[in-house]
């Protein structure tokens, strides 16, 4: 198998072996940030290899796999600081407002991860079968 099928290969294997550990199966050894890192591992591997791939098939998933990752990476760090604000407007306000935001985070949080999980499958289908994958949003 060639280089560049290993390396998008593993960035799949590797965002879905995240998002199975972290959002599904949740072990206790587990670090705490084992997303970020795995994310950062991701985007470093694409990123190094994105010009070599120019108008090949392989450029194509590499889009697709950066923009999953920016989404997720992007869409966390966005949800996070959107519930922090939200708490604390209540606890200014005197309201609590922890009981009205958590089931829409958590709501479009685990569609953010079904979102790129899908996504991931996907791209790894059309990568195995050697097709380029459209980088729209489904």
């Amino acid at each position: 198998m060639q280089k560049n099928k290993w390396i998008c290969l593993s960035a799949y294997c590797i965002i879905i072996a995240e998002i199975g550990l972290d959002y599904i199966i949740k072990p206790d050894f587990m670090w705490r940030y084992t997303g970020l890192v795995l994310f950062a591992v991701v985007l470093l591997l694409i990123y190094g290899h994105r010009r070599a791939w120019s108008g090949t098939l392989y450029d194509s998933h590499g889009r697709y796999i950066l923009k999953t990752v920016w989404v997720i990476l992007i869409g966390s760090v966005v949800l996070i600081f959107s519930s922090i604000a939200w708490i604390l407007l209540g606890i200014y306000t005197g309201i609590s407002a922890l009981y009205s935001i958590i089931w829409p985070v958590l709501i479009v949080f685990y569609a953010l991860v079904l979102w790129a999980f899908y996504r991931s499958i996907k791209g790894l289908v059309y990568l195995l079968k050697e097709k380029t994958v459209t980088s729209g949003w489904f």
